[in-house]
């Protein structure tokens, strides 16, 4: 089971979010069940949020690191030394993480400890990472240049994975936003052209609690979709190397349904992941193939 931590401001912005919509819920339909569900609905699908948000983060300082250990690379090579290299390089980028290890590392020289200096690289990872690497190499010695190398290969395969795991998930990404739109509107427009119901609907409490579960099969679908754009199973065959194309379906199959694919499945479907002209358009095939078995209904019956 993947770990899910959380700091102690996203904690208590989840509990107030809770609190928020669970006692809005409440004092609307007066279903204690209702209310549970939006309220933890609500919760889930803000923590959804704050980790895409936290994973957009860290793919935009990936990105940094790397090219700033493109620069240092040739430096090093030319025989600078790992500490000022890193230094030089930095002062080039005008803000992100990647300045403030400069900036960091020129504290250093002034005598500043260690956690003054890197106070500024907090909730920043990889810029910690490679804070610490510049200067356990300055300290210890060693050849920098197979530092900046490994470190900066490590990075891109790191980054072209999670390339190939977007460009597999963006038809369900699209497909969960088309379906929460497309039912958003549909009982809108019931709404609308419900007339004199719709004193009903907002003033009787069935009517209320009518109201509320619709709010919360809106809710939930949406976190159901945001966690298989997410899902681990997917994203795991999807970018493992050592799986043979065939080997990826049947493990699609059993996670879906417990089996494997039968001699027609495999066939049907093996013919459309072989149809797509590139990797990315393959990618996108399983996607599709994983999303069509989890809407299935021997999916549902399992």
């Amino acid at each position: 089971m993947r770990r899910i931590e959380v700091s102690r401001t996203e904690f208590f912005i989840l509990i107030g979010t809770l609190a928020l919509v669970s006692s809005a819920a409440w004092l609307w339909s007066q279903n204690f069940a209702l209310a549970a569900a939006l309220g933890i609905g609500a919760a889930v699908a803000t923590l959804q949020t704050m980790r895409g948000m936290r994973a957009r983060q860290l793919s935009g300082e990936r990105r940094q690191v790397i090219d700033l250990l493109q620069e240092v690379g040739p430096l090093v090579a030319a025989g600078e030394a790992l500490h000022p290299a890193v230094i030089s390089v930095a002062g080039k980028f005008r803000d992100g993480p990647v300045r403030a290890i400069g900036l960091a590392l020129e504290r250093m020289q002034t005598g500043m400890s260690v956690t003054a200096a890197s106070s500024r690289l907090k909730g920043n990872p990889l810029s910690v990472l490679l804070f610490k690497l510049v200067l356990f190499q300055r300290r210890n010695g060693g050849d920098p240049r197979w530092l900046v190398d490994t470190l900066r290969k490590r990075l891109e395969l790191s980054a072209e994975l999670e390339q190939r795991r977007e460009l597999a998930l963006v038809q369900i990404q699209w497909q969960a936003t088309a379906i929460t739109v497309i039912f958003g509107l549909v009982l809108v427009a019931a709404f609308l052209r419900a007339g004199p119901l719709i004193a009903a609907l907002f003033e009787t409490g069935e009517g209320r609690s009518i109201v509320a579960t619709a709010a919360a099969m809106i809710l939930w679908g949406r976190v159901a979709l945001t966690a298989l754009e997410e899902s681990m199973t997917l994203r795991a065959v999807v970018d493992a190397p050592f799986l043979k194309d065939t080997e990826k379906l049947d493990t699609l199959f059993l996670a879906a349904y417990s089996r494997l694919p039968r001699a027609a499945e495999r066939e049907r479907l093996m013919k459309v992941v072989r149809a797509g002209p590139d990797a990315a358009a393959q990618q996108q095939a399983y996607a599709n193939i994983f999303w069509a078995l989890l809407n299935s209904p021997e999916f549902v019956l399992c």
